[in-house]
């Protein structure tokens, strides 16, 4: 390539070299000294040069960006005003359709400085003008961006409540500017009530504009009262202040404001570009701001939001709320509500205590069986429980927390983005199937000959067609997010009418059970009517696409498989070939047969990603069929235990070690005094609730002196005879003594009057208790009563079953969950002494032995065994060991020893004297 001549630089070569210059100019200047000019800032520098990145070049300001300086006392005229205000309306509306405040709500510059816009901070000398009074601007136009400030605030903070998703839905950044946070509501209100005060009394701002202006005002004041009412407290005051609102917002669209003159004061109180002087990272963009009437329909919508949740609030049937939801994501009119009115229905329906501010877990689940099959959960409950033909308990406790966790998520799961909704349905749908395999596995224990007109044996039947419905709003939400290729589509079309199918079959058989003129009928036989008209319609759109296909079959099976991966099963590796769907066999395997898969054999049963083979979840864990090599890992650590003592083994010698380990240190907390076989009951049950956040010593001392300072012996009388201060000295020592004092009393109490003064058998009746969860309640049922009901998960079990890979779970119930699924019965009840022996004394939580442990060689995926570093002297003495090789090994055993030093009692070092 030729090189470049003189000539050929950019810019010429007509260049002079201007080094003097600057030299003598910093002749006087020391060395880091800095001159700066007055009045020039950081902003002014950046602004001076332009990098090329948009995040880095927002405070780039070119020569068609100069504005003329903008003066918040500016005298503006009652129509400039009102133009002013419509505007800051249609910004706010503009945040609620997801754009960030920076390039919304704070390009207006008044809203920057609402806090300096104060009548009394008025300068004096302003010019006395009848056309524009000097008031306007701090008392009128004030009480109007206040107004707004405070109903951001009280929007940002539902929408912060994580009901919709930030950078999703809506745009969370403030940029570092105020939202009027600290200011109280009711100030606000009376802001806008003086500025009403004075356009009525004042009579400076002639009519139509006092009307107008008076209109906005009562208009953001009727908004920010209903945005701060609370819907359940007083439903007629609420529905009152949006017709309000309605009434204001007919008048302001009456009074119209005109767009103002290109030379007119009032536009330069919005800059698009003010973004690069707020604290913000995101690149500035100009949004075109849409007509004041787009504003008007956007808080028109904004009131029928509000009016729907007032009619929802009194609605206490969940269908109603599941169908209206669906309607909402169906119709194309209305569109899609804002991101502030769907976080506020979920609001409305489950604040995270309780459902409609008033219905506790049992009411959900009582509504699903009443609107579903038309029972009561309590008539189930009854049922079942005089008809169970199995030694375990039927598992109420979990259906009871799994079925509130999922209709809850379920229903606000409605009031998500499309794109949201389809994604939580599909990972809900494993959920759905572990729920409907329970229902199954408790139908299985109810006598054979049930008729089919017994509403009881369609129990499975009401997981099923919610399931049913799930896939049916899967399949379909393809269609309106435009997912589906042209060949993916006939498909589509056929699984979509198969599912139908699946649910009118279902349907068919329900019917035949429920009471002909119930609710449940009803709202069946419309299910039915609703089905059949999707099915006719799917089957001809079936085959009217089947043409878009390319029949192409090892190129259309990845996006088969990737589409449908809760439903295809199979591996990626092998040959594609199409299986039967998993909701039309399921069907027929699990709800005709009379003996039902297992939990364990229907999770394994090939519900796998094609791609990644990956376990699946149940409430957010995972559940392996059987962990690799768990029995070679089960059967080292009893071997690593029975050489081992820890704190937690009983302090009475045994000959077998195993035995010793299942019967634990609770066992030998009785009394020879007393012959009552409750009391020890009572004694397990009042250690292990002082067993959390304590040692196990320390609980052992706590319990010997509980039962010194109760005269004796640790039984329910004498725990509700003592005072709390007496229970309290004793019990002293161990964590939270002041909580678990409470919760000793409060749970005699309860077994008293509840339980015939014993211990509860079941574990409904455990977890009843103040101070007992899910897994003292298990320990205390395996202990007292000898029932192997579940596993008791603590920190130890937790944290070792996850570093031996036996699941991915982050908490104690996700864990027993998982560990339940594959984990024999019959061992269950060894895992919690034993895995909490081992994480005592071999694998402590801040320093594991792995070197001592025998299950780091190969069966422990989490084994950290340090590797040695050996001098090799065999290679030495032949001489295939050079100099420069004994250097580095000498060396780094030099400084391996030197560490080794560091870490011991200086009081060793100095006594031994240890040198190289």
């Amino acid at each position: 390539m030729e090189m470049l001549t003189i000539s050929d630089l950019p810019g010429g070569d007509n260049f002079q070299d201007v080094t003097n210059i600057f030299v003598e100019a910093a002749a006087e200047m020391g060395p880091g000294d800095l001159i700066l000019r007055e009045g020039f800032t950081l902003q002014d520098a950046m602004s001076a040069f332009e990098i090329g990145e948009p995040r880095l070049d927002s405070g780039m300001a070119g020569d068609a960006d100069q504005r003329p300086p903008f003066d918040i006392w500016t005298p503006l005229l009652p129509e400039e005003i009102c133009w002013i205000i419509d505007r800051s309306f249609t910004l706010e509306m503009l945040w609620h359709a997801g754009n960030t405040l920076a390039h919304t709500v704070f390009t207006c510059l008044y809203a920057l400085i609402a806090s300096e816009l104060h009548p009394d901070m008025l300068p004096y000398g302003l010019p006395n003008d009848a056309q524009r009074p000097p008031q306007l601007v701090p008392v009128v136009l004030r009480a109007s961006i206040c107004g707004m400030l405070k109903c951001c605030d009280l929007s940002w903070r539902e929408l912060s409540k994580g009901h919709v998703h930030d950078t999703e839905d809506w745009q969370s950044d403030k940029g570092d500017t105020s939202l009027l946070e600290g200011m109280s509501v009711q100030n606000v209100i009376v802001t806008l009530d003086s500025a009403t005060a004075w356009l009525v009394r004042s009579r400076k701002v002639p009519d139509p504009w006092a009307t107008a202006l008076i209109a906005r005002l009562n208009l953001r004041k009727a908004l920010l009262q209903i945005m701060d009412a609370n819907i359940f407290k007083a439903s007629t005051d609420f529905l009152t202040l949006v017709n309000v609102a309605r009434n204001h917002l007919h008048t302001v669209r009456t009074y119209p404001s005109p767009e103002p003159a290109a030379e007119s004061p009032a536009r330069l109180a919005f800059d698009p570009y003010i973004a690069r002087k707020l604290n913000s990272t995101v690149p500035i963009r100009v949004i075109d701001v849409p007509s004041v009437t787009e504003a008007w329909r956007s808080i028109d919508a904004l009131l029928d939001g509000w009016e729907e949740q007032r009619l929802l609030s009194l609605t206490a049937n969940v269908s109603t709320w599941e169908l209206v939801g669906n309607l909402r994501a169906w119709l194309p009119i209305p569109p899609l509500r804002t991101p502030y009115t769907r976080s506020s229905t979920q609001s409305v329906f489950y604040d995270g205590l309780l459902v409609l501010n008033k219905f506790n877990l049992t009411w959900v689940i009582d509504r699903f069986f009443f609107e579903t099959l038309g029972v009561s959960y309590q008539s189930v409950y009854h049922f079942v429980g005089q008809n169970y033909r199995s030694q375990r308990p039927p598992p109420w406790a979990d259906i009871q927390r799994g079925h509130f966790k999922l209709m809850t998520e379920y229903i606000r799961a409605l009031w998500y983005n499309p794109c949201r909704r389809r994604r939580f349905f599909m990972k809900s749908l494993v959920d759905l199937h572990i729920y409907y395999t329970r229902l199954t596995e408790i139908v299985a224990n109810l006598p054979e000959n049930l008729p089919s007109t017994n509403v009881m044996k369609h129990l499975p039947a009401c997981a099923l067609v919610w399931r049913l419905s799930v896939i049916r709003e899967v399949v379909l939400s393809g269609f309106q997010l435009e997912l589906y290729t042209s060949e993916e589509k006939s498909f589509a079309y056929w699984y979509a009418s198969q599912v139908m199918d699946a649910h009118l079959a279902c349907l068919d058989a329900m019917l035949l059970a429920v009471e002909p003129d119930s609710l449940a009928a009803r709202e069946l036989r419309f299910q039915h009517s609703l089905l059949s008209a999707l099915q006719a319609m799917t089957i001809p759109l079936f085959a009217l696409s089947i043409p878009l296909m390319s029949f192409a079959w090892r190129q259309m099976h990845a996006n088969f498989v990737r589409r449908y991966k809760h439903v295809w099963a199979g591996d990626a590796g092998q040959d594609f070939l199409p299986r039967r769907p998993r909701s039309t066999w399921r069907i027929q395997s699990l709800c005709n047969s009379s003996n039902p898969a297992p939990l364990a054999a229907t999770l394994a049963c090939g519900r796998m990603s094609a791609y990644k083979t990956l376990p699946m979840r149940v409430n957010g864990c995972k559940i392996h069929s059987y962990p690799a090599q768990w029995r070679g890992c089960l059967r080292l650590t009893r071997a690593s235990r029975a050489v081992s003592r820890a704190p937690v083994d009983p302090r009475t010698p045994h000959r077998n070690r195993r035995q010793c380990i299942k019967k634990r240190w609770l066992h030998r907390m009785q009394h020879p005094h007393v012959g009552a076989r409750r009391n020890p009951r009572f004694v397990t049950l009042v250690s292990l609730m002082l067993s959390p956040q304590t040692k196990d010593q320390v609980t052992d001392t706590a319990v010997c002196k509980l039962r010194e300072a109760l005269g004796g012996s640790v039984s329910l009388d004498a725990v509700l005879a003592a005072d709390p201060a007496v229970i309290s000295e004793a019990i002293n020592k161990v964590g939270m003594w002041r909580v678990k004092t409470k919760h000793l009393k409060a749970a005699a109490e309860k077994l008293r009057d509840d339980f015939e003064s014993d211990v509860p058998k079941t574990i409904e009746g455990m977890i009843s208790l103040p101070g007992v969860g899910p897994k003292i309640g298990f320990l205390a049922l395996q202990n007292a009563w000898n029932l192997n009901v579940g596993i008791g998960v603590d920190v130890h079990v937790l944290r070792i079953t996850r570093l031996l890979g036996w699941h991915k779970a982050e908490n104690p119930e996700d864990a027993r969950i998982s560990l339940e699924s594959w984990l024999p019965a019959e061992l269950q009840s060894e895992i919690n002494p034993l895995l909490v022996g081992f994480g005592q004394t071999i694998c402590p939580a801040n320093s594991p032995r792995c070197g001592e442990c025998k299950l780091a060689s190969g069966l422990c995926p989490s084994a950290k065994v340090p590797k040695k570093s050996v001098l090799d002297c065999s290679a030495l003495a032949r001489g295939t060991l050079n100099s420069r090789s004994f250097q580095s090994s000498y060396s780094d055993m030099k400084l391996k020893f030197r560490t080794c030093c560091a870490a011991l009692p200086m009081r060793y070092i100095e006594r031994d004297r240890i040198r190289e």
